[in-house]
């Protein structure tokens, strides 16, 4: 019975936590993890008492029982669990040197959620000195296992881009510009574990990409336009410029100020084209007009 209450915290904990490639389910994780408590799982019961699912909240006694499994039986989830109390002052004094040494001792049993916290900790100096480039190598490490909030991590790293610094070899790394293509990626993977707020970026930022495309288009068609203008009727010229104007602001920004930016200056470019078309086409017929009027003068004997 014990042996199947640890079982049902396992799957309750990687479904509530997406970890270990298990897609997120809050409910359902909650569900199990109550499940596993009354069927004798400590890890559960510890669990629980912090949360107070099923249970009255209690730190003190959930840390009591993380610093047991952790010292006595070596449970990765007890010093994930216990290094997670230190860090937050739950139930115990705030320490973060003890956070650190337990997130350390479970990051080395390859505990997925404890290697994504560990990065954490890295990304915003906590306990740590601080250190992009270190946690961005704990993330790709929890990403690995399967943790999804890593996955997700991982996704603003690379959008926002990453500074340079020493690595977990303390070679120092050089750094990275940012890029929404790789940034993208790891937040697919994270939605593809049904993380809510990538579903949410993989969306906008698809839509993005289908307008940074349709701009990009729209260049090219500009430019080839450009270049036949002088050949063209002035009055086609006239109705193709409408039109690719009509057409770019038909291109939707998504409040994105760079895309907002570039077709602004695509409408002024295309009415520029028009603008000087026309200007030519004036000078052209001032300059006929001066030469007949010379020719004439020249007839009248002037």
């Amino acid at each position: 019975l014990v042996a199947m209450a640890e079982k049902n915290f396992l799957q309750g904990w990687d479904q509530y936590m997406g970890d270990n490639n298990k897609p997120l389910d809050k409910v359902r994780g909650e569900e199990l993890i109550v499940k596993a408590m009354r069927e004798g799982s400590m890890t559960a019961r510890g669990f629980c008492l912090a949360n107070g699912w099923g249970i009255k909240k209690d730190h003190k006694m959930a840390f009591s029982i993380f610093k047991s499994l952790a010292v006595h039986k070596g449970d990765s989830y007890g010093m994930a669990l216990k290094a997670h109390c230190f860090l937050n002052g739950n139930g115990v004094q705030r320490d973060k040197d003890e956070a650190i040494y337990w997130l350390s001792m479970a990051v080395e049993l390859k505990n997925g959620w404890a290697t994504g916290l560990m990065g954490s900790c890295f990304q915003d100096g906590e306990g740590v000195e601080r250190n992009e480039r270190r946690a961005l190598e704990l993330y790709k490490d929890a990403a690995e296992i399967g943790y999804v909030k890593a996955m997700y991590q991982l996704g603003w790293m690379y959008e926002s881009g990453i500074s340079s610094g020493l690595d977990g070899m303390n070679n120092l790394q050089p750094r990275i510009p940012p890029s929404s293509e790789e940034g993208l990626k790891w937040f697919r993977m994270a939605a593809d574990k049904n993380h809510a707020e990538s579903k949410r970026l993989v969306k906008e930022m698809t839509k993005i990409d289908i307008s940074r495309d349709a701009l990009t288009a729209a260049q090219k068609e500009i430019t080839g336009l450009g270049m036949k203008a002088e050949r063209m009727e002035l009055k086609l010229l006239e109705e193709l410029v409408t039109g690719m104007c009509c057409k770019l602001d038909g291109v939707e920004t998504h409040g994105n100020e760079k895309l907002r930016a570039h077709r602004k200056q695509l409408i002024r470019t295309v009415e520029a084209i028009a603008s000087i078309r026309k200007e030519t086409e004036t000078k052209k017929e001032d300059d006929a007009y001066e030469e007949a009027l010379a020719a004439a003068a020249a007839e009248a004997g002037f």
